[in-house]
Order: C-alpha cells, then structure tokens, then sequence
C-alpha cells in the first residue's frame, strides 16, 4: 500500500512538472498586443516596415525581438518609437516556476519576454510651414530642430 502510495505520488508530481513546462508559453503565448493611438487621430501605422493599418489600433508584436512604429500623417512630422523585449522574471524565479525544460520552450517561443512599453500614445508635431516667412517673423524666431517622437511608458 505504501509503494503504491509512493508510485502515485511521483507519477503526479512527473505528470504535474510535465504539464507546466512552458506554462508562459500557454498562457502568455508568443505574440503581445499593445495599443497604439495618437493624436491627431487616423496617423497610417508601420510596424517593422509593414503598413498594418491607422491608429487607433492594436498591434500584435512578438515577444522575441524589438520592434520600430512609424506613424505618418498628413501636415505632421513622422513619429517613430522602438518597442523593447525584456524577460518578466530573473532566471532563478523562471527555473523554480517552470524547471529547465519549461524555460527552454519559453525561451524558444518568446513567451519568457514582454514587450514594453505596453502602449504608445503619440503625440504628433506639425510641420513648419514651407515657404518664405515674413520679416517680421523672421526676426522674432528661433532656429529650432524637431525632433522625432518617443514612446510614452505605460505603467
């Protein structure tokens, strides 16, 4: 009886460390939606060099690497932002939550990292406006650089 005991309790754990190996991976899965608006509205989204759409508008991003979003719109300097992948846990906290096999598949599978920030809210700059400007203007202006916009941190 207590053999049996013991063989029951050590296929449970087997079965149990077995079926949570990769558990991020299953819950969290590969790929993180994040939030993109701005202001004005309607800005034309890249991702990646890949027009996907107008803001507002949520961008699936996978987890494994970075990621660059351009918007563009008209009367507006562009807007580029750079999306980071970070690991959610220290390497210790992932092994005790998952063993090494658990952490192999979600290193593999990008489930391991999020992608931060997790929304962009841009706020766009028009542009300058072209051709000469009056003298009167022109005296009481400064040269001034506009410089291209970074994302804003969600919490």
């Amino acid at each position: 009886m207590h053999i049996q005991k013991t063989i029951f309790q050590s296929v449970a754990i087997t079965i149990s460390a077995i079926g949570l190996s990769g558990c991020a991976t299953m819950t969290k899965g590969s790929h993180q939606d994040v939030k993109i608006s701005s202001t004005p509205g309607d800005a034309q989204v890249s991702l990646d060099g890949t027009t996907i759409g107008h803001t507002p508008i949520k961008a699936s991003m996978s987890r494994k690497t970075d990621h660059t979003v351009r918007l563009t719109h008209s009367g507006y300097l562009p807007y580029v932002a750079t999306f980071h992948h970070n690991t959610r846990h220290s390497a210790g906290v992932r092994f005790l939550l998952n063993g090494w096999a658990g952490m192999a598949i979600n290193h593999m599978s990008g489930a391991e990292y999020s992608i931060k920030p997790d929304h962009l809210d841009a706020k766009m700059t028009a542009k300058p406006p072209v051709g000469p400007v009056p003298a009167a203007a022109s005296s009481s202006r400064q040269a001034s650089s506009v410089a291209v916009g970074t994302a804003a941190s969600g919490s």
